[in-house]
């Protein structure tokens, strides 16, 4: 502090005007910084969003499908008795729905998963292959809350993932009802629909699972970094041009205080010297 209260007035004003601007171009890029976050991930999730609510709408017109009898119990049978288990995968409505979103992942720029509890398919299990809990906690909020729709940003792999909760319809319940309707659907006493899975007698409207879309930052981190780094050179420029104004026009301002206290000081002495002149005059 006495270090810069003895440092010329010049350099003072010069250094009182670079660090203000410093200080407020810091806080305008943190302001940037943290706005164009927000604004990625809400993108992220409008993204997600609809293409979940595609996969949905899927869902709902392949349900549509098996009520006006297009699908049929019997077609279903008939392709698991050929030996064409994907032909009778392919018309369960949530199956169709999710093979459609994963069609475009690659595409798309996301990965789709489709996250449940107690799944056919282990690699439907909540955080298949992970070390780490994310899907798990996510379903059970989700069910708990009673949410339409939830996402968590996964600070490990740098990613928005989006839940989408997947509902129990009547339809569902061919497969995951009531172990009694395996006799009367499927023509089997032991609780199981034709591709041997056992019924779970779940109720309709229930929350097992979700739809699950996930959407890496990386590249988007990657892009504003960049932007950051532009705006920074250019600032810098800028400030070594506000620095070199600055300098002449407070070299302006101080010239005139600096030659004045240049010129009282002279006066002082002169005074001083004068009156010591007299004073040897007098003693002569």
């Amino acid at each position: 502090m006495k270090q810069f209260k003895n440092l010329p007035i010049l350099i003072k004003f010069l250094s009182a005007g670079i660090g203000t601007t410093i200080v407020i171009i810091f806080i305008l890029f943190y302001i940037y910084y943290k706005n164009d976050q927000r604004q990625t991930v809400n993108a992220f999730v409008e993204k997600s969003r609809a293409i979940c609510l595609v996969a949905e709408s899927i869902r709902d017109e392949m349900e549509a499908k098996w009520e006006m009898g297009i699908f049929t119990t019997d077609m279903l049978l008939e392709a698991v008795a050929a030996g064409k288990n994907d032909k009778a995968l392919a018309m369960i409505p949530v199956v169709s729905s999710w093979n459609a979103a994963m069609r475009k992942a690659e595409q798309g720029g996301y990965t789709f998963r489709v996250p449940k509890f107690n799944p056919r398919n282990p690699k439907n299990e909540p955080d298949y292959g992970q070390d780490y809990k994310i899907e798990g906690p996510a379903l059970e909020k989700i069910k708990k809350e009673n949410l339409d729709e939830y996402y968590v940003i996964d600070t490990r792999s740098n990613s928005v993932r989006y839940f989408l909760p997947v509902r129990l319809s009547k339809v569902c319940l061919n497969c995951h009802g009531d172990p009694a309707l395996s006799k009367t659907v499927w023509g089997r006493d032991d609780g199981k629909d034709p591709t041997g899975g056992t019924l779970e007698n779940w109720k309709e409207g229930e929350i097992h699972g979700a739809f699950e879309i996930i959407q890496s930052l990386n590249p988007a981190d990657a892009a504003l970094q960049s932007r950051l780094l532009k705006g920074s050179l250019i600032v810098l420029v800028g400030i070594a041009a506000a620095a070199a104004i600055f300098f002449y026009v407070a070299r302006l301002i101080t010239r005139p205080i600096i030659e004045g206290v240049t010129f009282s000081e002279k006066m002082a002495d002169g005074d001083l010297k004068q009156s010591l002149d007299i004073e040897q005059s007098d003693e002569i």
